[in-house]
């Protein structure tokens, strides 16, 4: 006759144990470090730069040679895509105003949007270019390209943080990456 299953597993040594504990504390620690890394990010967030809300402001407009361009692109298509003659105040505005009609018409890019609770905790009107959120993952995802075109990211997790402190964490982060950028060194 067999042993029921639970009788018959190995139990653990005292150094086993022991090592394995320590290694939790280890990892607690870690966790713990990240935390406070993210809270202190959180609470140094002041609003965005004028580079991030410069590219906020100007997203789907491009400078040409003689005007402004507006492109919407979904799945690497263009979907809109106008011109508007003149370096002008009155021919950004314009632009920015078709931008704004063309994308009550095209269908919204992001999949999974930014919760207006965390853009009111941290006052912001509108999400970040460039931070997406991973709802299966618990995280935010600050996205930028190096000098050579090379895309990169980096997630920052709110499984043991707020929500709006890792995403006042990316945002920090790619205040950094904007200023590494305009400084030469990326």
């Amino acid at each position: 006759m067999r042993k029921p299953r639970h009788q018959t597993r190995r139990r653990e040594s005292e150094p086993a144990k022991a090592a394995s504990a320590k290694s939790r504390l280890t990892k607690a620690s870690a966790h713990e470090a990240a935390r406070e890394r993210w809270r202190r990010d959180a609470r140094r967030f002041r609003g965005l730069n004028l580079r991030l809300r410069a590219k906020n402001e100007l997203r789907h407009i491009t400078r040409t040679p003689d005007g402004y361009a507006v492109r919407i692109i979904r799945g690497k298509k263009p979907v809109f895509d106008r011109h508007v003659a003149g370096f002008s105040e009155e021919s950004l505005l314009e632009a920015m105003r078709l931008r704004e009609r063309a994308l009550r018409e095209v269908r919204p890019k992001r999949r999974h949007p930014i919760p207006p609770r965390i853009l009111r905790a941290l006052g912001l009107s509108t999400p970040v270019v460039g931070i997406c959120r991973l709802p299966s993952q618990f995280a935010y995802r600050a996205s930028y390209r190096t000098a050579d075109g090379k895309k990169h990211g980096r997630s920052f997790y709110y499984r043991r943080v707020s929500e709006a402190a890792a995403y006042a964490a990316a945002i920090d982060f790619l205040h950094g990456v904007l200023e590494q950028k305009a400084h030469g060194d990326l």
